[in-house]
């Protein structure tokens, strides 16, 4: 099996159907006790919920700047992770060698040219784990050849910051959701596009939950293969949205709160509408109609996939 970081989102077929706006009420934005847990509490990290590493083919490393590419693409990604990983582990672990490699992947990838110039993209994000292809620091303490020693002082952020900064996921969302998100997402290149991406994620959800009227827990949902499969899809829509705009920087979020780049209002000038009920979710995925059909197959294609996760959920 190739790892999940190489493997390719599972095609989600879809015929067009019209929306049933008049039939569905607006969805609540209160997420409190929409999906139940009953796990364990992590008190070393805010929210309660360690979202960083999954497991040893699931992790994000878009704190890291990692995401912050252009033309980014799943292949490419792969490529650019094993090629520093192979190029670091050959390193002797002192600082000259170490912050060579640093310039020479930062001249090889151009840094100087990012979706956005104000994130820093670290050299030193590459493979590591038991199996060697989940992503994360290559100067952590416990990477390969390091021998417990923390080389983070030599990245770009420093040891203090990598060890102590979470994403806002971590704060927005609930225990439940963050937990059925790790249970479910098990493509590491979906997982760490999305997981920083709270809005949209809210969004997602405050739809389900306008449509179930109840609660689910984790369980009942993981314990489901057709509920994971259905919620999987919905989710992928992350990386194969099809309305995209042409001219969006990448599927790259930026998460910080600074106003300049934040994502711009739909407009559906051209739409002959004044919005959608799916406005939430359009506007995170940087969605752009230029016409009104072209409207009505976006709203199609989530109504079909929404459809899909209420079904198997309630069945």
């Amino acid at each position: 099996m190739l790892p999940a970081m190489a493997r390719k989102t599972e095609a989600v077929a879809f015929t067009q159907l019209p929306v049933r706006r008049e039939t569905l009420p607006a969805a609540p934005f209160s997420l409190d006790g929409v999906v139940t847990d009953s796990g364990p509490e992590d008190e070393a990290v805010p929210g309660g919920v360690y979202l960083c590493q999954v497991n040893e083919y699931v992790s994000c490393g878009a704190c890291c700047g990692l995401y912050n590419i252009r033309h980014l693409s799943r292949d490419r990604l792969f490529a650019m992770l094993l090629h520093r990983t192979e190029r670091f582990a050959g390193l002797p672990r002192e600082m000259d060698p170490i912050l060579h490699f640093k310039r020479r992947i930062e001249a090889l990838e151009g840094n100087g040219n990012r979706p956005f110039d104000r994130f820093h993209s670290c050299p030193f994000v590459g493979f590591i784990g038991r199996t060697g292809f989940k992503v994360g620091c290559l100067l952590h303490p416990l990477a390969d050849g390091n021998e417990g020693v923390d080389y983070r002082g030599l990245s770009f952020y420093g040891g203090y910051a990598c060890g102590t900064y979470f994403c806002p996921t971590y704060r927005e969302m609930p225990a439940g959701i963050k937990r059925l998100l790790m249970a479910c997402v098990d493509d590491g290149y979906l997982y760490g596009l999305l997981i920083t991406e709270w809005k949209l994620i809210r969004a997602i959800f405050s739809e389900l939950a306008g449509r179930l009227e109840r609660s689910v827990s984790v369980e009942s949902v993981t314990g489901n293969s057709n509920a994971m499969t259905a919620l999987r899809r919905l989710l992928s829509v992350k990386i194969d949205w099809a309305y995209r705009c042409p001219d969006a920087r990448s599927p790259v979020h930026y998460f910080f709160k600074e106003k300049a780049f934040q994502r711009p209002p739909v407009d559906y000038q051209r739409t002959g509408r004044r919005g959608s009920r799916y406005d939430p979710i359009f506007r995170e995925l940087e969605s752009v109609f230029d016409s009104p059909g072209r409207l009505r197959s976006a709203e199609s294609r989530l109504e079909l996939l929404f459809d899909a996760v209420i079904d198997a959920w309630d069945n």
